[in-house]
């Protein structure tokens, strides 16, 4: 069992903090403690509890019908909901389903405990749209469904149920970072049936046995606004991919799939170069951040992210522009 670096992670550390604009970030702008009027004086700095904060487990539980607090597991981000799910649910004679390209941790937590994994292609040329009859023929007995609804909030369209809600043998994993702007917080849920969710518990107590009592305090704080905030950065979202798709009208090096949400997309350039030398191009020379490709086994891509400042967006693409030029 050995656990390898992600390349994304090792980009992120050596180029983040290079930069004066970031357009490669996959969420919201992170938000800033004074925004968000919480008075922490009286908060005791203690362990917490081992399923989460029973008022942030309630706050949650009621953004999936029919389910309960009893159903939800708070976790140190969505990324320890993920491994404690695959931990907990996925033995060794089981296979795993993965789409790709994908947040690495979604593949690496099976490959590095060993488990059997398929990997479901999303290709450019069919709109990243998931293939259903190619899905089946990967599928080797009954399946769990598990989705990563990061973005389910900021969908372009209506925004669908989560899967927990459909269904005992689906598990939703989420949390504070990408859409509410926290990703400071860590703070992540899973929810599902009650036994997974004991499961997940058992797995989550060998590693950071419970959540930061400071970190759940803000989340509760921010669900109990209920959807103001969620509208507040739907609103700043919107207007940010409006500048985007703007700018990709007038690229003639770039081509792209439209997101319908969330708040990245996966630009391709065009002649299938790989896009590592422009991304570290326009960290070195023009201060701005961007992913490439390679670090998700797609070459000739890169990922921006458009949930930044409006300001700081616009002055990103422009440097992205003139070095495409170069």
């Amino acid at each position: 069992m050995v656990f390898r670096r992600m390349a994304i992670e090792e980009w992120f550390d050596g180029y983040q903090y290079e930069v004066d604009y970031d357009i490669g970030e996959s969420g919201m702008k992170f938000r800033h403690f004074s925004e968000l009027g919480i008075d922490l004086n009286d908060l005791p700095i203690r362990y917490g509890y081992h399923r989460g904060n029973p008022e942030l487990r309630q706050l949650i539980a009621e953004q999936y019908e029919g389910l309960s607090a009893e159903n939800v597991i708070v976790t140190t981000g969505a990324s320890e909901a993920n491994f404690a799910m695959v931990a907990s649910l996925v033995g060794s004679r089981d296979n795993v389903v993965v789409e790709y390209p994908n947040f690495p941790s979604l593949y690496e937590v099976p490959l590095s405990l060993e488990r059997d994994v398929t990997f479901f292609n999303l290709t450019f040329d069919e709109k990243f749209k998931p293939n259903l009859s190619k899905l089946a023929e990967r599928l080797k007995k009954d399946a769990y469904l598990v989705m990563d609804e990061t973005y389910r909030q900021l969908t372009f369209g209506k925004v669908l149920p989560p899967v927990a809600s459909l269904s005992p043998r689906a598990i939703s994993i989420t949390g504070m970072s990408k859409a509410y702007g926290l990703p400071g917080i860590r703070i992540g849920w899973a929810v599902a049936d009650k036994r997974m969710v004991e499961a997940m518990v058992a797995v989550r107590e060998q590693l950071t046995i419970c959540n930061s009592a400071i970190g759940e305090v803000i989340a509760a704080a921010v669900l109990r606004t209920g959807n103001a905030i969620v509208q507040k950065i739907r609103s700043e979202l919107a207007a940010n991919y409006e500048v985007l798709r703007e700018w990709m009208l007038h690229q003639d090096r770039l081509e792209w799939v439209e997101p319908e949400g969330g708040a990245v997309c996966f630009p391709k350039l065009k002649g299938s170069r790989s896009t590592l030398d422009l991304c570290r191009l326009l960290v070195e020379k023009y201060r701005t951040f961007t992913v490439p490709g390679y670090v998700f086994g797609m070459d000739p891509h890169l990922r921006l992210g458009f949930g930044g400042d409006n300001d700081e967006l616009r002055q990103g693409l422009g440097r992205l522009g003139t070095a495409l030029s170069e």
